[in-house]
């Protein structure tokens, strides 16, 4: 988590003119669904756990 926040830190830092807000959408919204899929696995593999 914390290598995401710099990562989106730096990135609004940069001087970016052109296609902004398509690259801020990509960012940001890549960064929730790969978080969203982590947790997914996490949640399957305690079910497969418990179920043993």
């Amino acid at each position: 988590m914390l290598m995401i926040s710099e990562c989106t830190d730096a990135f609004e830092k940069l001087p970016l003119i052109e296609n902004v807000e398509v690259l801020r959408n990509i960012l940001y919204s890549g960064i929730w669904v790969r978080f969203k899929n982590c947790q997914e696995k996490r949640q399957e593999a305690r079910i497969k756990e418990r179920d043993k």
